[in-house]
């Protein structure tokens, strides 16, 4: 039997149109990234020279040994690094202003910086900005690139983070109290302390700033939960 392959619906991800084989088959080797163009090479060698920065410890950066090992990918960034390092340098290193914060954003290539810079100066604070320009970018349409959906996810923690942070301490207080104080017990029990156990509490509440009773009603909160 002849003609098209059959598309296979479970072949599709969430959101994504059908493929045009019933198979699906990922590239499991090295990617290759493209390197660096004679121009772009030496372009960014005239940056560099006009900045005066160390190329070495540029490349460093990057996790490259020579200029032309970058990757084409890091490119801007890297022209955006050696400019802001000649600008702090003509500034004597002190630190920018708000409209030179703004300006060095707009000359650079990514256009989630423009956008920040046009609702931070219409009276947004920082935070509100950076998201809205995040949803400008995501809205423009799929497949969303990498690197944005990068930008995504470090805010997405950046925002969250705290909360899970302090919600992992709080879950997990009670057993780290209940195992240095069984440890601090221990060593007590071997110096032959009487009441070894409630000593080890009094330590511990001592070292940490709060009562035995804070500490037991921690304890108890923990239970109820």
């Amino acid at each position: 039997m002849t003609g098209k392959p059959v598309v296979n619906d479970d072949s599709r991800g969430p959101g994504l149109p059908a493929t045009r084989s019933a198979k699906m088959v990922r590239c499991t080797g090295p990617r290759i990234r493209s390197p660096l163009s004679g121009k772009q090479i030496a372009k960014l060698q005239e940056h560099i020279r006009e900045a005066g920065c160390d190329v070495a410890r540029l490349c460093r950066t990057f996790g490259v040994e020579t200029l032309d090992q970058l990757p084409v990918t890091k490119f801007n960034r890297a022209i955006e690094r050696v400019d802001a390092y000649r600008a702090r340098h003509a500034r004597g290193g002190r630190p920018l202003s708000r409209e030179e914060f703004y300006c060095a954003l707009e000359r650079g290539a990514n256009p989630i910086h423009r956008r920040m810079v046009r609702d931070l100066r219409a009276g947004m604070d920082f935070g509100e900005a950076y998201d809205l320009a995040l949803a400008e970018e995501l809205n423009k349409g799929r497949p969303w690139p990498l690197w944005l959906l990068k930008w995504v996810a470090w805010r997405f923690l950046e925002i969250h983070e705290p909360k899970l942070k302090a919600r992992w301490e709080r879950e997990t207080q009670p057993a780290r109290d209940r195992a240095t104080i069984d440890a601090l017990a221990e060593r007590l029990k071997a110096n032959n302390v009487r009441g070894y156990r409630g000593k080890a509490e009094e330590l511990y509440a001592k070292i940490y700033g709060i009562t035995v009773h804070a500490l037991r009603k921690r304890r108890q909160r923990r239970k109820k939960v």
